[in-house]
C-alpha cells in the first residue's frame, strides 16, 4: 500500500460484499467520502 491509502473501511468492505469482489482485491483510495470511495472502487473492477 502506498502511504497516502486509507485503512479499508467497512462501508468498502459492503461494495466489495454488494458487487461480489473479493475481500482481497486491489483498490486505492485516494477520494474522500463515501462517493468518491465507491467511485474509485468501480473504476477499479
Amino acid at each position: 500500500m502506498t502511504p497516502t491509502a486509507r485503512p479499508e473501511s467497512s462501508h468498502i468492505r459492503l461494495l466489495k460484499l454488494l458487487y461480489g469482489l473479493p475481500a482481497t482485491a486491489p483498490y486505492c483510495l485516494y477520494a474522500c467520502g463515501c462517493e468518491g470511495d465507491f467511485y474509485i472502487l468501480i473504476q477499479r473492477l
